[in-house]
C-alpha cells in the first residue's frame, strides 16, 4: 500500500476533459484513499499513532467529508494527547458538512467527540 500511495500523483490525466476519463479518474482516487485509509488503520493498531494521524489526515485532504478518516484521525491525537486536536477535526468536519451537504456527521462521529470531551 506504502508503494501505491507513493506513485500517486493526484487526479489522472488532470489536464484532459474526456468524459471516459471520469470514471478511470474516481476509480484511481478511491484506490488511493482506501489505501491511505488501510495504512491509518494499520498504524493506529501498531501504535505508531503519529503515523496514523498523518495518513488518515491525507485522506481528509482529499476528501474532507470522510468520516471514517476524521474517526481515525480523532483517535490517534487521542493517543498522541491532543484531545483539542481531535476535537478541532470533529468540528472541521462539522462545518464542512453542514455547509456543503446541509447534514451533521454520523451518529457514531458524535459519539467519539462525545467520549473525548468526557474523558
Amino acid at each position: 500500500m506504502t508503494r501505491g500511495v507513493a506513485i500517486y500523483e493526484g487526479e489522472f490525466c488532470s489536464g484532459d476533459s474526456a468524459e471516459w476519463m471520469y470514471a478511470l479518474r474516481a476509480r484511481a482516487s478511491a484506490a488511493y484513499i482506501a489505501m491511505l485509509h488501510g495504512l491509518a488503520d494499520d498504524a493506529l493498531a501498531r501504535g505508531d499513532y503519529q503515523t496514523a494521524a498523518r495518513y488518515a489526515l491525507r485522506v481528509v485532504e482529499a476528501d474532507r467529508g470522510h468520516e471514517g478518516a476524521v474517526r481515525l484521525a480523532m483517535r490517534a491525537f487521542v493517543e498522541m494527547g491532543s484531545r483539542s486536536a481531535a476535537i478541532k477535526e470533529y468540528e472541521a468536519l462539522r462545518r464542512w458538512l453542514r455547509l456543503n451537504l446541509a447534514t451533521e456527521p454520523s451518529a457514531l462521529t458524535k459519539s467519539l467527540r462525545e467520549n473525548i470531551v468526557q474523558a
